[in-house]
Order: C-alpha cells, then structure tokens, then sequence
C-alpha cells in the first residue's frame, strides 16, 4: 500500500472518529442541558408542632420530584443541641423502595446532620414524584421554640439515556426549609433554671435502651429542698448518662448537693462538679443564678447491680441476677444490653458489697 493510499484511510479514520466524538458530546450536553432546571419541592412534616420537655417526636422529609426519576440523594440539616437532642433515623419499610440499606448518618456536637442514601442503579423503579425520604426522631431537651431547618440538599438523577453508572440530573430544591417546633415545660416549675448532669454508668457499653428512669434530690446542709421523681435519663452508647432537671424557683445558693438515683444502680451524691470520690463535706454546687448549670461527673459514675432497689449491692443481688439468666427480665439486666447473661454478673461483682451514698 502506498503513502497516498495510507493517509488517506488514515484522513477517513480520523474523520469518521471526530464525527462519532462529536455526535456522542453533542447528545451528552443535550441530555445535560435537558436536565438541568429540574425543580423539586422538598417537605418537612413533624407529627407534632408543640410538645412538652423530655417528649419525642418524628420529622418526616418529603420530596417531590415530578417526573424526573432519582437515584439518591444527601441532605445536610441543622438543629439546636441546646433544645433537641438527635435520636436517629426510623427505619422505614416502603414497597419497592428504590434505595439501599446502605445508610450514612452523621452527627455533631453543633447541631448538624447529613444523611445519605444510594439507590440500586439498575433497579427499573426509581423513585419520582413525591416521596418520603427519611425520618428522623428527635427528643425535646429544653424548653421555647426550636428550630430545623435544611442547610443543603442534593438529589442525585438518573437518565438512561446516559450509562447507569453516571446520574445525570440536577435539581433546584423549593418548598419548605425548615420547622420550628414549640417545646413546653415538662412541669409548671419551667420559669426557674435547668440542671444538665452528665455522668456515666459503669461498665455498661451498648444499651439496648436509650432511656431510664431516674430521680433527683435537691439539697443544702442537712435537709432535703426538693425532689424530682419521674424522669428519664438518656443513654448514649457508650454509657454515658444525661439527665436534664427543671429545678423550678430555688434560692441562689453555692452549697447544693445532688443525690442521682438510677433505676438498678446505687445512689450517687454529688457535691462538686467533676467530683471523682465519695462526699466528704457539705456541698459546693452553686445553683440559681443563671438559667442552665451544666455538671460533669464522669469521673464518678452510677454503679449497677442493686437489683432488689435496697440500696446495697449483696448475695441477694447476685441470686436474683442468676435466676434471670437466659429469660427476659430487665430486671436482671445489669448491663442494660437486652439480654440475662454472664455479662449481668461480671457487672454485679464489680460493684458487690458497695452501698448507696447517704443523703447526710
């Protein structure tokens, strides 16, 4: 074959490959272009407006996408810490929900939370028109309005004109961007100044539980000023313990104590913030002048293991914790994991023959 002839095969190649090149960018920017504009409508819906201190609550997100198909989507949504405390998503079960379990959930200490989800690419039912994205749950931890509102949204298409692997849809995001919800009191004592603790539960890792009953005495010298029954301390897990207390009208003082009880666990005295042994004097804590005291006492944890609620951890302890083993007694669940095994005990023998702190 001579030169002319092979330039000129090499002309047509180079020819025909710039046409083709041409022709597949060229449909590739008009599938883009015809998808971009694209409007969603986003949703929020919390199934209550107003609730009480210490309440739950359920925001569920919505999205309505038209006819434009999706096939994922991340949201990124900030909250108040100081009022809301974030419980996670519910997991829902929608028929041929388009979505993986592969779920991304992110939190902060400052109130923000991304949420992420990828559809199954080469499933035939994408998700269109208005549909539920997530649900979240929420705790009311303090008291007035508390905002969430939406600090981005990005909705991943899918064309199939384009390949599977590569979404090729861009949404502007309309609607609503945000909620507010109205947080009342848990008691009628709500104008006075709020008490956090923050403590921990020896030994326990991984609660099956993310609440317990605890209560709260009030003290100065050598009497009782008040007491706080029924309420809920909130377990994260690595078993640190949160219990939040309107304190209601007290006089402004600096010579407080606090006596923590824990549903199964000694009581435990408090006399001074990030206190690390037993009281051995009168109280320090000063409580009253300002609208939130925060007091950190991980360094002196709630033990478990009074079973029997005596206020000492002994033999008769261990054998009703024995007696609970392999059955289903949150009683006898030590550890507080959901389930009676030899766990409960190594627990229970941590702390045996320890008795609860005096009031005096």
């Amino acid at each position: 074959m001579d030169s002319k002839k092979r330039s000129l095969l090499v002309l047509l190649f180079l020819t025909f490959f710039a046409l083709g090149a041409g022709f597949y960018l060229k449909r590739r920017l008009e599938v883009r272009k015809g998808a971009y504009f694209t409007t969603a409508t986003m949703m929020f819906r919390p199934d209550k407006e107003e609730v009480s201190q210490n309440d739950r609550f359920n925001l569920s997100l919505f999205v309505n996408s038209g006819d434009k198909k999706v096939s994922g989507f991340r949201l990124v949504l900030n909250y108040d810490p100081e009022k809301l405390k974030f419980l996670g998503e519910k997991i829902v079960r929608v028929a041929n929900m388009p979505f993986t379990e592969t779920i991304i959930i992110r939190e902060d200490q400052s109130g923000q939370i991304q949420l992420v989800k990828v559809a199954k690419l080469r499933t035939e039912n994408l998700m269109t028109g208005p549909q539920l994205l997530a649900i979240l749950g929420f705790e009311a931890i303090g008291t007035g309005e508390a905002a969430i509102s939406l600090k981005r949204v990005e909705l991943v298409g899918f064309n199939p004109q384009l390949e599977e692997s590569q979404p090729d849809v861009s949404f502007k995001i309309e609607g609503d961007q945000g909620t507010r919800i109205r947080i009342k009191a848990a008691t009628g004592e709500g104008s006075g100044p709020r008490l956090k603790i923050l403590t921990k539960i020896k030994g326990v890792t991984r609660p099956q539980r993310s609440q317990i009953p605890v209560s709260v005495k009030l003290g100065r010298g050598s009497q009782i000023v008040k007491e706080y029954t029924n309420l809920q301390g909130q377990l994260d897990q690595e078993g640190n313990l949160t219990v939040v207390v309107n304190l209601g009208q007290i006089e402004p003082a600096d010579d407080y104590f606090l006596l923590l009880k824990v549903q199964g666990g000694l009581q435990k005295k408090y006399c001074m913030n990030w206190q690390k042994t037993p009281c051995s004097a009168g109280g320090s804590l000063s409580l009253g002048g300002r609208d939130e005291v925060v007091i950190k006492e991980a360094d002196y944890p709630v033990e478990m293991g009074d079973v029997n609620g005596d206020g000492v951890v002994n033999s008769v302890d261990l054998s009703l914790v024995k007696k609970s083993l392999g059955q289903n007694n949150p009683e006898g669940d030590v550890d507080l994991n959901g389930v009676n095994n030899s766990r409960d005990i190594v627990i229970l023998l941590m702390t045996l023959s320890e008795k609860y702190d005096e009031d005096f």
